[in-house]
């Protein structure tokens, strides 16, 4: 018991000073928060200069340039071809089963109508050509065929544009290692990536923090009104422990450790003895008397 009350007197501590504290504390984290965010911008723009410094560098060079609008030809036409290959699913995810619900085209299609190897003769090839000039076979397949196509053919440039693409990386890199202070530059790269990543494990401790300090204020009113996890783990204790001692000797107990809690938990105790008290006497009185039963019989 000295243990639970102990506990909910720092938990009670921890809620004041959450109170107390809390716009302090916001105002602490955010200015570290800040502090460790200027410390990552001013390494990102130290690299960022020394990297604008060794382009200019490369830029005088013809080969560099070359390989540099080379790569980024690559890129943009990458780019644009990813952008159509959505595009060109979602259309045909949309367009597709027109032509496939269609009963007289898949009917062709399935036949081989518009295949070299197509062998149908006689009265077969008359109604096919008949079907077919009445469903514009012709112009269906060729849309059906764009339709259906489409995407796998872009698909198979865009992977062959990124192989392109990458060697065009590794050749732009070639030319970054070759230069005289590229060991200076990786030092920077890496200097400013440790602020950066300081800054944001900064700003998710900053967040923790904060929701603690948020839920200890919120839990405040349930401990006011003795109803936090300690409170009632402390009157189950009670109740378990002293059930069948004398409320006497309990309220003796209560005024002796002079806490509101001990005192409510013995009243509690107590309403509850009454209560099991009464229901006792309404059963006794349900149970029928003996001379009663005697007056039956005879």
């Amino acid at each position: 018991m000295q243990e639970l009350a102990e506990r909910r007197r720092v938990f009670g501590e921890d809620i004041e000073r959450a109170v107390q504290e809390f716009d302090s504390r916001q105002a602490t984290r955010a200015q570290r928060l800040t502090t460790a965010r200027t410390q990552a911008a001013e390494a990102e723009a130290a690299y960022a200069d020394l990297r604008a410094q060794l382009e200019d560098e490369l830029q005088a060079e013809p080969a560099y340039r070359a390989e540099a609008e080379r790569y980024e030809h690559t890129r943009q036409t990458l780019e644009a071809l990813t952008t159509r290959l959505n595009d060109a699913r979602a259309e045909c995810e949309a367009k597709r089963p027109a032509y496939e619900n269609d009963m007289l085209f898949m009917h062709l299609l399935n036949r081989g109508y518009a295949r070299h190897d197509y062998t149908y003769r006689g009265w077969a090839r008359r109604v096919d050509d008949w079907i077919a000039e009445l469903v514009d076979f012709d112009t269906a397949y060729a849309d059906y065929s764009l339709l259906v196509d489409m995407p796998a053919w872009l698909t198979e440039n865009i992977e062959r544009l990124e192989i392109r693409l990458r060697d065009h990386e590794r050749a732009l890199a070639d030319y970054w290692q070759q230069l005289a202070r590229a060991g200076e530059l990786k030092q920077r790269r890496d200097t400013a990536r440790e602020p950066h990543e300081q800054a944001e494990r900064l700003a998710e401790s900053n967040a923790r923090e904060a929701a603690q300090d948020q839920a200890l204020i919120a839990a405040r009113p349930a401990f006011d009104a003795h109803d936090d996890q300690y409170a009632r783990e402390m009157r189950q204790l009670y109740r378990r422990s002293f059930a069948n001692q004398p409320l006497a000797a309990l309220r003796t107990l209560a005024a002796q450790t002079a806490t509101e809690l001990d005192a409510r938990a013995i009243d509690d105790l107590a309403r509850l003895q009454a209560e099991h008290e009464d229901l006792s006497q309404r059963l006794a009185s349900l149970v029928p008397d003996e001379s009663d039963s005697e007056a039956v019989d005879d």
